[in-house]
């Protein structure tokens, strides 16, 4: 499937002798600077082992900006110029999927990955899976300065048999909700007021500040174990030296 995308190149050249003074020949003239940039729509992935379903979710879409330096000082029919070649130039962070280990180092960490996600409703609807729904991509991830906040789908209070008192659960079954927690407001309730958590044996209700900050800082996504090699490709920089000479 073709995927649309969109590629740039600008370039902006001062002649060699701009300027009034030697002075100012000497700062301003004979710099050149070019911009190469690109944009691609993400691709698809089949999520969810279903018969019949496939391509259901993306992938982020990916950029970058690199940018090329150049300053000539010309020396009667010798010319030096001083070269620096930016890749990456704003550090854009793309999530590399050579973290994600293999099936001897760091066995299921992918779909741990896929699970933690949150990806839009329909996608859940189409394949009859109960989940947590949000607008995640493939390539989305936790920060590294986010605590890891996992967050699990449960259909009701009964489906506990060894609850985890690290996690926010999202209850479906709003009956089952309020049978445990009478002053729920089923009128005015939202998506953050779903949450308990198992704390020193009892159920709680997760304040909805605590969950808006969980899911604004996508403190629930599962990151990869080798995190050294989450982001493959950070801003390089590259210095050079060119000399030529006009016979």
């Amino acid at each position: 499937m073709a995927l649309p995308k969109l590629k740039f190149n600008l370039s902006a050249h001062v002649p060699m002798y701009f300027g009034n003074t030697r002075t100012a020949q000497l700062i301003l003239s004979g710099w050149n600077v070019s911009l190469l940039g690109h944009w691609q729509e993400g691709g698809y992935y089949t999520y969810g082992n279903v018969s019949g379903v496939v391509n259901n979710v993306r992938y982020k879409d990916s950029y970058n900006v690199d940018m090329k330096i150049s300053k000539t000082f010309k020396f009667d029919k010798v010319y030096l110029s001083f070269i620096a070649d930016i890749y990456n130039l704003f550090n854009i962070k793309r999530l590399s999927f050579a973290s994600l280990g293999d099936a001897y180092l760091s066995s299921g960490v992918l779909e741990k990955y896929l699970r933690s996600l949150q990806f839009k409703k329909n996608v859940y609807e189409e394949i009859s899976e109960n989940h947590i729904a949000g607008n995640d991509k493939i390539g989305d991830y936790k920060p590294f300065d986010v605590e890891y906040q996992p967050m699990e789908w449960v259909q009701s209070f009964s489906d506990f048999s060894n609850p985890d008192e690290r996690v926010y659960y999202y209850v479906g079954n709003l009956e089952d909700l309020t049978n445990y927690f009478p002053d729920v407001d089923t009128d005015n309730i939202s998506k953050y007021d779903r949450y308990v958590q198992y704390v020193d044996g009892e159920w709680v209700r997760v304040p909805r500040r605590d969950v808006k900050e969980a899911l604004d800082n996508k403190a629930y996504i599962f990151n990869p174990v080798n995190e050294s090699f989450m982001f493959l490709n950070p801003r390089d920089i590259f210095l050079g030296i060119k000399l030529s000479f006009e016979i």
